[in-house]
This record gives C-alpha cells, sequence and structure tokens, in this order.
C-alpha cells in the first residue's frame, strides 16, 4: 500500500472515488475522515460524476476516464501509477512507497 501517494491524493482532492473494499485500505478511511475527504466506493471500473479523482485499491485495470486516477496498490496498468493528472500538481510519490 502506497501511504505517501494516499496522503498526497487526501491533499489535492476532497471527494474521491474508491475502486476496492472499504476492508482494503483502512488507512484510507482513517486518513480521509481525519481531513474530512469523503469516499465514494465504486464496485466496478465506472468513474462517478460527483468525484474529483478514483483511487484503485487492487488489480482492477485501467479505468477510462478524464479524471485523475491513482494506483494505490497495483492495479496493473501502464508504466505509471497514475494518469490524468491535473495541469500544475506536481507528479505524486512513487509506486508502493
Amino acid at each position: 500500500m502506497n501511504t505517501q501517494l494516499l496522503d498526497y491524493v487526501l491533499r489535492h482532492f476532497h471527494v474521491i472515488g474508491v475502486q476496492g473494499r472499504p476492508s482494503s485500505a483502512p488507512y484510507l478511511a482513517a486518513a480521509a475522515a481525519a481531513r474530512g475527504r469523503t469516499l465514494l466506493y465504486i464496485p466496478d471500473l465506472g468513474a462517478p460524476i460527483a468525484c474529483d479523482c478514483i483511487v484503485q485499491l487492487g488489480s482492477w485495470g485501467e479505468v477510462e476516464t478524464d479524471k485523475p486516477v491513482f494506483q494505490a496498490m497495483g492495479a496493473g496498468w501502464g508504466p505509471l501509477w497514475y494518469k490524468n493528472l491535473p495541469a500544475g500538481l506536481p507528479s505524486p510519490p512513487g509506486p508502493r512507497a
């Protein structure tokens, strides 16, 4: 689990779509609650309109969206651990840091 990446996401985004089960990342749920962030759990590769970004927990494959997507646990796509990063945001911490 890349907790540095999760902290990055929680610093920069407020409503976070999570592809994975709540039990997959108790750190994410606790840190989001402490920072007043909202987590929307997604049961498939869809991207809710209401979220600012998506965090993948596990091997979901690549989601098709223009929203920022972050792999906190290996999702099995691409050479990077993120995609669709908004202009002006620094690159997130490396994979599985």
